[in-house]
């Protein structure tokens, strides 16, 4: 695995942030560590919900950090696509830093 970028330096967030792995390092995302919400089981129970059949694109409103969707991407593959929308810059900053094979 390369070298985690400092979270420190990630354009748009003011505080901290750790690189949180999910479903067995499918994606990882960097969450906020001092403050706002982090995602956890709550965000693996919304994805799912979505049927492993499910095909197209996946819209997720209010993203967050991007854990949902990623999650359902990760677990549905014949979904095609992910559109995120989130409108906290602190949040969108993260979703725009995470790593995986999922997002082009």
């Amino acid at each position: 695995m390369s070298a985690k970028p400092e979270c420190s330096r990630i354009e748009g967030l003011e505080s901290g942030a750790s690189v949180d792995a999910f479903l067995n390092g499918a994606f990882e995302v960097f969450q906020p560590t001092d403050g706002g919400h982090r995602a956890g089981l709550d965000a693996l129970l919304v994805a799912a919900c979505v049927p492993m059949g499910a095909k197209g694109v996946l819209a997720d409103l209010g993203a967050g950090t991007g854990v949902a969707g990623l999650a359902a991407l990760a677990t549905a593959p014949m979904l095609t696509h992910g559109l995120f929308v989130e409108d906290q810059p602190s949040a969108l900053a993260l979703l725009s830093a995470a790593r995986s094979s999922l997002l082009h």
